[in-house]
């Protein structure tokens, strides 16, 4: 068995209560394969949105100054090999392969012993280290106080991008719950830096951060990097100019040529964002009748599906109450999306429900906007 063939046969998670595998799992794994993670600088990134969009674009500016980077991000869209990365290029399948065939040997090959998040960061921290970067982005998949990434021992740099309610049935029901949980990732005389969290985070974080420096005049021509988010994510890293040493000159250079796959991404007439929470979608939202103006198109027709998790009624209810293009949403049969039935159970008006494959998007005066998560994106690319 090939080593991807193993993580296929992965278990997504560890069990029907928990999305956590215990951190003891990755820590063994590791410490026998000589603690690859502790062997090149680290930046460490969590939050509920945002983290992969800062995370990549520390990766740019590292590598715009001469660095050689690796990027741990999750999930992928079309490939495994795109949550290891190394100077923005996608493992080779057959280094990936390999990294994977020493993991699986050393549980002997049993599906039961991994889940498929703790694989790939595993395989991931492997595979830098033997690509000798010098240093490795890693983004949290979830929460971060027992994500298998925390078992970095000192990063140069921890970054917390945002707190809000997200993954509530695993990390918590409150903003102290979730925040506590992300917090984890804090390591003592290690510098941190903070997004703009709710006052309740703030006050729960017994750490000083480094002061948030906001960019002004900054030119992108990336969607993702002119949105709030996007925004919030260029001053987080330049807040870290100082602790990372990197030049003015990198920095626009990394603005300048940023790229981020299926994050704010438009195509002629086709945006594609992977929203995949409330708060994401109201940051879409706040974007289209811009995007509208710049590009020149008329109208705007939305194509969604919120994939079946904690939180899809809340989105459901913005949709239908509080949205300005409540008329212009359709939404799409999905097998791992809302069914109609519970869209139905939400909202009380007629709405549209068709199929993934007869989306038509031939109008070229309308902006076609497909979203709800990347997994869908994943789907649709």
């Amino acid at each position: 068995m090939k080593g991807i063939e193993f993580l296929n046969s992965l278990s997504k998670w560890q069990d029907s209560t928990s999305s956590f595998a215990p951190l003891s799992i990755p820590k063994k794994l590791l410490n026998q394969l000589d603690n690859p993670q502790d062997k090149y600088k680290t930046i460490h990134v969590a939050g509920t949105n945002g983290k992969g969009t800062t995370c990549a674009l520390f990766a740019e500016v590292l590598k715009q100054e001469g660095h050689r980077v690796g990027l741990f991000t999750s999930p992928h869209l079309i490939d495994v090999t795109e949550r290891c990365r190394v100077n923005s290029i996608p493992i080779e399948e057959e280094k990936f392969n390999d990294a994977l065939c020493k993991i699986a040997e050393l549980v002997n090959w049993d599906s039961k012993a991994l889940t498929y998040f703790v694989a790939t960061a595993i395989a991931s921290f492997l595979c830098f280290k033997n690509e000798e970067v010098d240093y490795g982005v890693i983004e949290v998949g979830l929460g971060g106080l027992y994500d298998a990434t925390n078992v970095i021992k000192k990063p140069e740099l921890t970054v917390i991008t945002s707190i809000g309610l997200d993954h509530t049935d695993v990390l918590g029901k409150t903003i102290e719950e979730i925040t506590k949980n992300k917090a984890g990732i804090i390591k003592q005389d290690v510098p941190l830096i903070l997004g703009n969290l709710p006052s309740k985070a703030y006050s729960l974080i017994k750490r000083v951060p480094l002061k948030l420096q906001v960019v002004d005049n900054y030119n992108s021509s990336n969607l993702i990097l002119n949105t709030e988010v996007g925004k919030q994510a260029v001053n987080i890293v330049y807040s870290s100019k100082e602790v990372l040493n990197f030049s003015e000159l990198s920095f626009s250079e990394a603005l300048r040529d940023f790229s981020w796959p299926g994050r704010m991404e438009l195509k002629d007439n086709i945006l594609i964002d992977g929203a995949h929470n409330l708060a994401a979608l109201k940051t879409l939202f706040n974007e289209i009748p811009k995007i509208k103006e710049q590009y020149g198109f008329e109208k705007q027709k939305i194509f969604i599906t919120l994939k079946k998790r904690e939180g899809w009624k809340q989105c459901l209810e913005f949709l239908s109450n509080d949205s300005q293009f409540v008329n212009d949403i359709v939404f799409i049969d999905w097998e791992q999306g809302v069914a109609k039935e519970e869209i139905a159970s939400v909202i009380n008006k007629d709405f549209k429900f068709i199929d993934i494959n007869k989306c038509s998007t031939k109008e070229n005066d309308t902006l076609h906007v497909f979203t709800g998560s990347l997994y869908f994106v994943s789907k649709l690319l």
